[in-house]
């Protein structure tokens, strides 16, 4: 997962949220493939549980 934003260009709201949507399109033209299915399983699957999706599943921020 990103851990550095604005490494590619991805800009978080005042409460640290990020849109799903960007951060893959983003990530994909920085370089870094990700699809949804890989993001879903980072907040998933995680034990730690680093990351959250919102309530509507449209936004990713860190734990």
């Amino acid at each position: 997962m990103i851990h550095h934003p604005d490494a590619i260009g991805l800009t978080l709201d005042p409460e640290r949220w990020a849109n799903v949507n960007d951060l893959i399109l983003k990530a994909n033209s920085s370089g870094k493939s990700i699809t949804l299915t890989q993001v879903k399983d980072v907040v998933e699957l995680d034990e730690k549980k680093m990351f959250a999706f919102s309530e509507d599943g449209l936004r990713i921020r860190a734990n």
